[in-house]
């Protein structure tokens, strides 16, 4: 059994005449949760700039160039130990 398709306008005042008559709140905001998760989404686009530093920073990850917060927190609490 195949179903008709329907135009779209059609569908909107369809779904909208259901969407009226539902109290569940619970369910409103399901159903809100969905379409927000399926709102297209704006793309960043970077520069080219900020694409080679993020790959500069790449690279000195897998280097093993980096600090852990940890010890950031430590030389941070320690410079400003310092000046006190």
């Amino acid at each position: 059994m195949k179903i008709p398709t329907m135009k779209s306008a059609e569908l909107k005042s369809i779904l909208i005449e259901k969407i009226t008559l539902i109290k569940d709140t619970s369910y409103l905001e399901a159903l809100n949760s969905f379409l927000v998760l399926n709102e297209p989404q704006e793309v960043y686009h970077l520069s080219e700039e900020q694409e080679q530093k993020i790959k500069k920073s790449d690279a000195q990850i897998k280097a093993g160039k980096f600090l852990e917060n940890d010890k950031v927190f430590e030389k941070l609490e320690k410079k400003w130990l310092k000046r006190k």
